[in-house]
């Protein structure tokens, strides 16, 4: 997942980094480090938001 598909998925969500902070029970830091590019965003954690958008109705 591309940090940019990571943001976009955020905002269909209507999530902020905190929020996905709180809600994956992850470090905001870690979050903000996926969001910049600069950690890869694990592959369950992908999945999962792919999984919430496209719920959500979005693709």
């Amino acid at each position: 997942m591309t940090p940019d598909e990571f943001r976009d998925l955020l905002a269909l969500l209507g999530w902020t980094q905190g929020d996905a902070a709180r809600i994956l029970n992850r470090d905001f830091a870690l979050v903000r480090r996926w969001a910049s590019g600069k950690k890869a965003v694990p592959d369950e954690v992908a999945e999962a938001l792919r999984r919430l958008a496209k719920e959500k109705g979005g693709d």
